[in-house]
């Protein structure tokens, strides 16, 4: 009976992460309305599809590298650029590695693109292709 309930319990946390995952999306989408369109898109994006896309990460080497000078507007213009072009890029830190989840999410923020992965020193990112 005991292991029955420490499963229930394992199951209702990862339960509620997925809602507080959902919740916290929800009030990212929110606050870039400017882009809501866009935003719609990327966030709900289907288990396969994004099996897929990191199927497909896993292949391609580092566009952008962000070193000492952590990230400027070049780095966003290159980012963004790159994205516009591939649509799935890889950034490579090679400094503040300790910052990487915070600059990952300013990246991803600020260029309206969803993180896929984030590998080690390296994050995955990838913006659906404008028609």
């Amino acid at each position: 009976m005991e292991r029955q309930g420490a499963r229930a319990g394992r199951l209702y946390s990862l339960e509620k992460a997925k809602v507080w995952s959902l919740f916290v999306i929800g009030i990212t989408a929110q606050s870039l309305n400017p882009h809501r369109s866009t935003l719609n898109s990327i966030f709900r994006m289907n288990e396969p599809t994004l099996r897929e896309l990191k199927a497909r990460s896993q292949k391609l080497k580092p566009v952008i590298h962000i070193g000492h000078d952590a990230v400027t507007d070049a780095v966003f213009a290159a980012l963004d650029q790159a994205l516009t072009d591939h649509g799935l890029v890889k950034v490579r830190f090679t400094d503040h590695k300790s910052q990487r989840k915070a600059l990952a999410a300013e990246l991803a923020t600020r260029t309206t693109s969803r993180q896929i992965l984030l590998v080690g020193h390296t994050v995955t990112l990838y913006r659906t292709p404008s028609a």
